[in-house]
């Protein structure tokens, strides 16, 4: 019936959308036009990965040649438990995901790379190191690497900023491996393609699993 019409722009919105109706045409009638990119031939990436430290990603150095905010990232979106966790995760030596940054030759000024995918982590690491926020003292060995804890309201032990650890104990925080993925695309747009790969690769948890989960975690379900 017709040629060229993209899937998405008919009547009613994105495919099966029906917030404004039911899609005029049928779907047999509807057809993809060749130029839709989900169907252009795939690009060929080569990604680098290396293993870097926290203390490299939280340098002042890299936070001058970090490019956070690009117009496909979110805003800042973790609360203090959820970035509280992701410390809890480094220090338990748990894999916390690669982060994915892009080298932008194309661009001028002082970021040299986007943060393509790890926006989260790297704000929770340097706030971490900023003492925007506490983790419990038991976390740590009181021995070894506490020289200061201070109260924290509603917790029922006391907490350690990072600058209430010991020399030693910032230190081996700091050596910690955080596995990086570099890519060198020439375009924002390319940053924004692979910004939603991967992040669709899976399904989000909901609010009722990671209850679950907490709640065995704890013993209070089996």
């Amino acid at each position: 019936m017709t040629d060229n019409i993209i899937r998405g722009r008919d009547v009613g919105g994105a495919p099966n959308d029906t917030r404004f109706g039911e899609h005029k045409r049928p779907a047999a009638d509807v057809t993809l036009s060749a130029a839709d990119p989900k169907f252009a031939p795939l690009p060929r990436l080569v990604l680098q990965s290396y293993n870097r430290s926290v203390d490299h990603i939280t340098s002042q150095r890299m936070r001058q040649e970090f490019e956070m905010d690009a117009p496909y990232q979110r805003g800042s979106v973790w609360s203090e438990d959820r970035r509280r966790d992701l410390i809890r995760s480094s220090l338990m030596g748990l894999p916390i995901g690669a982060i994915t940054l892009n080298e932008r030759p194309f661009k001028t000024g002082a970021a040299h790379y986007a943060v393509v995918d790890g926006k989260q982590r790297i704000e929770t690491f340097r706030a971490f190191l900023d003492d925007e926020f506490p983790i419990p003292e038991t976390w740590l060995n009181a021995d070894e690497d506490i020289v200061e804890t201070v109260e924290v309201p509603g917790w029922p032990v006391r907490g350690v900023y990072h600058s209430g650890m010991t020399v030693p104990a910032q230190r081996s925080f700091s050596f910690r491996p955080i596995v990086t993925q570099e890519a060198s695309v020439k375009t924002v747009a390319e940053e924004a393609e692979i910004f939603r790969l991967l992040n669709a690769g899976g399904v989000e948890q909901t609010e009722e699993t990671m209850a679950n989960a907490l709640a065995v975690e704890e013993g209070r379900a089996g």
